[in-house]
């Protein structure tokens, strides 16, 4: 298997923010809670 460098490349700007054309950060965030595991009770867990 032979590791190729690439031969272009492509630069994104992103911007965060509630003004027009930016990605709103309460929106990831929600959506990051949403695909959080659920949290997994352990045996130390319950001991306490």
């Amino acid at each position: 298997m032979s590791h190729k460098k690439a031969d272009t490349h492509i630069n994104i700007n992103v911007e965060f923010g509630d003004d027009k054309g930016q990605i709103p950060i309460d929106e990831i965030a929600r959506k990051a809670e949403e695909y959080r595991p659920s949290e997994r009770v352990t045996y130390k867990m319950k001991s306490i």
